[in-house]
C-alpha cells in the first residue's frame, strides 16, 4: 500500500492512469471517461471524476448512462433509485432535475458517490471507489432492464 497523501487533481490523474484508463481531462479539472455499449444493460455510460470544496478535498465520481426518460416516467425512475438506495450501499442513484426548466421533457439518471478526504487517503482507495461506482453502474442498469421487462 502506498502512503496517504492529501486528495488532489493530480492524484486523481495518477490513479487513473495505473488502472491504464483512458481519460480526457477537462480544462476545470474533471476527468471524463466514456466506455463502451453494455450489451446487458443495454446502456452507455459515461464517468466523471473531480474534486471540489471549499477545501479540496470532496472527491466526486459520477456515472451517467445515454438513457433518458421522458417525464412520464418520472415517478417510476424516482421510485425505482429509492428502491435502489435502501437495497444497495453504493452508488447513490437519483433523477437528474436539479436545474431543469420546468419545460423539461426528459432526463437522465445519477449515479454518484462524494467522499470527503480531509485527512488524504492512499491512491489505492481511489482506484477501489472508482472501480466500486462504474461496476455498480452497470448493476443498476442490468437492474434497470430486469424492471422494465413484463412480469411471467
Amino acid at each position: 500500500m502506498s502512503e496517504i497523501e492529501p486528495l488532489s487533481h493530480e492524484l486523481v490523474a495518477r490513479s487513473l492512469k495505473g488502472q491504464g484508463l483512458n481519460y480526457l481531462r477537462t480544462p476545470d479539472d474533471r476527468f471524463k471517461l466514456e466506455y463502451r455499449p453494455d450489451e446487458a444493460s443495454g446502456a452507455t455510460l459515461t464517468a466523471w471524476l473531480w474534486v471540489e470544496g471549499p477545501n479540496q478535498d470532496i472527491l466526486d465520481i459520477w456515472v451517467v448512462a445515454d438513457k433518458r426518460f421522458p417525464r412520464s416516467e418520472w415517478g417510476r425512475m424516482i421510485m425505482l433509485c429509492n428502491q435502489w438506495n435502501n437495497e444497495k450501499r453504493w452508488p447513490k442513484a437519483y433523477l437528474a432535475t436539479r436545474g431543469l426548466p420546468d419545460t423539461a421533457t426528459d432526463t437522465g439518471v445519477v449515479l454518484e458517490l462524494q467522499l470527503k478526504l480531509s485527512s488524504g487517503l492512499q491512491i489505492e482507495s481511489i482506484d477501489e471507489w472508482y472501480n466500486m461506482v462504474v461496476g455498480g453502474a452497470y448493476q443498476f442498469w442490468r437492474w434497470i432492464k430486469e424492471q422494465s421487462q413484463p412480469a411471467s
